[in-house]
């Protein structure tokens, strides 16, 4: 699934799931007056932060989230089974800073943890 993450998707973590990587695309616009992409024309993505919160706004990301990292555009999260929290329903928010200094907020709002 990885590979192939859409963003239409959705993760389904279930007990025995560990170090699940999922790659979020940042695309950079492709014009400085065009709208087409996730970070301005001419800039790239410098570093991320990840954050993971269950349903009730908790903050989640040690038990959900074992590391991420940001290469060529693209931030990858690698999810671990929630095992403390449980079954029920996560998002993550990624704040990516780009290098001329731009914050921009992506949220994920369809990750699942199932025990069955």
């Amino acid at each position: 699934m990885a590979d192939n993450f859409q963003g239409k998707d959705v993760v389904v973590l279930q007990p025995s799931d560990a170090l699940i990587p999922v790659k979020f695309s940042t695309p950079v616009c492709t014009t400085a007056s065009a709208n087409d992409g996730s970070i301005p024309y001419g800039d790239t993505v410098a570093s991320a932060i990840v954050t993971a919160y269950a349903s009730d706004n908790t903050v989640v990301t040690t038990e959900l989230i074992e590391s991420s990292s940001v290469g060529s555009n693209i931030v990858t999260v690698v999810f671990n089974y929630p095992s403390t929290t449980g079954e029920g329903t996560y998002r993550v928010k990624i704040v990516v800073t780009t290098a001329n200094g731009v914050d921009i907020e992506f949220d994920f709002n369809r990750i699942y943890a199932k025990d069955n």
